[in-house]
């Protein structure tokens, strides 16, 4: 605008000087020059007066669509306040079949259906939960996996409350889903009945950290209801009840010396309610406790991991040797008035100690065809191990797979393994089996 008022001034002293030389004799020759300089400075003054219109409108418009613009983010901010809950569905299912040479039939396998539900609350809270259904002849069981809330307080701390799987080792945690596991079944003492704990009810912490550019460090602690003395063991399945007043406390530390490497190490501490001690006719204190280490290196076609845990359950009362009792009870969170349970067939100190290594490679890494590069060869051995307990022992095992997957998509895989199972007890025959499985996690 300064512009043009200066060009305004300027024609305006050009016009006064042409109309106080119109008179002069010695500028008269110079009329027409002067006329046709006057002309030319209207034409452009009447540009400038153009150039300021089109801004004016340039500038409406501007603000014409700053308000449209404000008024929908105004709208879309609105509705984020009004759905600040987001959720999904996941999970995944299986169905597969067993042929073997042991004592069993040779059976088709409905293996499972496991919806997971995950809602979250802006980045303040998530809850998570996991049904499973199985079918066990004609009837149908649905079983709570894992059903807890997140309160996400920082980028390197989550606080779970409900029943969450445990944090001891990897396997349970982060590779017994159908889809992720590579064999159809899982390693000897890892799966139901095993040494290593599958969930918990209380209370966890967890979280992670960059300590260098290529090192970082994991954590879990939980405190929960903790396991219970059962028909063949220790059962270590989340119990909604505590039947004593002592808490378990759990964790695990994971380390990442590089990115495809990481080394952990779990406990697990307990005390369980044991079986009558006769000489002070009470309940016995029994503990329990765990130790685990692991490893996992995945680096492009390559998946190579294993575990170890030991574990030992101590404190179960003397019998005097001229006392023989057939039975032994332990206490339960529903038992009423005498305090006896179930039957239990634990009734000494009980050691066990599980451990596997697993290879396996995918065939992308050798070729590029279309279909061998979704193929996968898989070797698995692990040794099961009960001492003292008496039934307990008859667990022990030694097991053995080669299996081969052919992955359809990255969550859809069919799996063919042979096992071959060597059991320590002479009550049980040895077999080799042969399970396929179709998975599916979405």
């Amino acid at each position: 605008m300064a512009y043009i008022g200066n060009k305004l001034t300027f024609a305006s002293v050009v016009a006064l000087a042409a109309a106080l030389a119109w008179g002069s004799p010695a500028i008269a020759g110079e009329d027409d020059e002067l006329l046709q300089r006057i002309e030319e400075l209207q034409a452009e003054l009447e540009a400038l007066r153009g150039e300021v219109r089109e801004s004016r409108e340039a500038a409406d418009e501007a603000r014409e669509i700053a308000e449209v613009a404000t008024q929908t983010a105004e709208s879309v901010y609105s509705d984020a306040n009004e759905n600040d809950t987001t959720w999904h569905i996941a999970g995944y299912a299986h169905a597969g079949a067993v042929i073997t040479d042991g004592d069993s039939e040779d059976s088709f396998l409905f293996g499972g259906f496991n919806p997971a539900f995950h809602f979250q609350y802006r980045d303040l809270l998530m809850f998570e939960g996991e049904v499973e259904i199985t079918q066990t002849d004609n009837e149908t069981n649905v079983e709570l996996e894992n059903a807890q809330v997140n309160l996400l307080l920082h980028d390197n701390l989550t606080i779970a409350a409900g029943k969450f799987y445990s944090p001891v080792g990897q396997f349970q945690e982060r590779l017994h889903p159908a889809w992720i596991n590579r064999l159809p079944d899982a390693p000897a003492g890892f799966g139901h009945g095993g040494i290593q704990p599958l969930t918990d009810v209380g209370v966890m912490a967890r979280g992670g950290m960059r300590v260098s550019d290529d090192m970082r460090v994991n954590y879990s602690v939980a405190v929960g209801n903790g396991p219970r003395l059962g028909h063949g063991g220790v059962e270590l399945e989340g119990y909604a009840s505590d039947d004593n007043g002592n808490k378990s406390v759990s964790g695990r530390l994971g380390f990442f010396p590089i990115p495809e490497l990481e080394i952990g190490g779990s406990f697990m501490t307990a005390e369980l309610i044991g079986p009558e001690d006769h000489e002070t006719e009470t309940l016995s204190d029994i503990d329990f406790d765990l130790w685990g280490a692991d490893f996992a290196y995945v680096r492009g076609p390559w998946r190579f991991r294993g575990e170890y845990l030991t574990a030992e359950a101590t404190g179960f009362p003397v019998e005097e040797e001229e006392e023989h009792h057939e039975e032994t009870f332990f206490k339960t969170a529903e038992d009423e008035g005498d305090g006896h349970g179930e039957e239990e067939s634990l009734s000494e100190d009980t050691e066990w100690e599980a451990w596997y290594v697993e290879l396996a490679y995918r065939m992308s890494g050798l070729s590029e065809h279309p279909i061998v590069q979704n193929f996968e060869p898989v070797v698995r051995y692990g040794e099961y191990e009960v001492t003292g307990g008496h039934e307990a022992e008859e667990q022990s095992e030694d097991r053995f797979n080669v299996g081969l997957n052919y992955w359809f998509a990255p969550s859809i895989v069919l799996k063919g393994s042979v096992e071959w199972r060597d059991f320590v007890s002479d009550e049980l025959e040895d077999e080799t089996r042969f399970l396929i499985q179709l998975a599916y996690g979405f």
